[in-house]
C-alpha cells in the first residue's frame, strides 16, 4: 500500500507538471504511473486485510475497507467544481496529490490492532 500511495504521488506530480509545461510525454508517463497505482489497489487491499487482520473475519473486514468507495465517488464531483472555479486542472491535481500524501502518512502510521 505504501508503493501504491507513492506511485499516486509521483503520478499526480508528473501529470500536474505536464499540464503546467504542456508536455505530452510527461503526461503519458504520469498516466501510466496512475494506471499502475490504480491497478494495484484491489490487490493491495485484499492482501492487507488478510495479513493485517487475519482470515477469521475476512469477509467483514474486506467489506469495511471497501466502504471507502462510497466517499471516493464524490471526489470526481469535487474535482469538477475545482476545475470550473479555477479554470483549469492544476488545482485538481494538487488536491489529488494532497489526498495521496495523506494516504501515505496514514499508511506509515498504521499499527496492528
Amino acid at each position: 500500500m505504501l508503493i501504491s500511495a507513492a506511485l499516486t504521488i509521483l503520478a499526480t506530480g508528473m501529470i500536474l507538471g505536464s499540464v503546467l509545461l504542456s508536455s505530452v510525454a510527461l503526461c503519458a508517463i504520469g498516466l501510466c504511473l496512475a494506471g499502475l497505482s490504480y491497478g494495484s489497489c484491489p490487490i493491495s487491499v485484499t492482501t492487507f486485510v488478510s495479513v493485517f487482520y487475519g482470515t477469521k473475519n475476512f469477509v467483514t473486514n474486506f467489506s469495511v475497507l471497501n466502504f471507502n468507495l462510497l466517499g471516493t465517488s464524490f471526489i470526481a464531483t469535487f474535482s469538477n467544481v475545482l476545475m470550473n472555479n479555477t479554470g483549469g486542472y492544476s488545482m485538481t491535481f494538487v488536491f489529488l496529490m494532497v489526498l495521496a500524501i495523506v494516504a501515505l502518512v496514514l499508511n506509515i502510521l498504521i499499527r496492528r490492532p
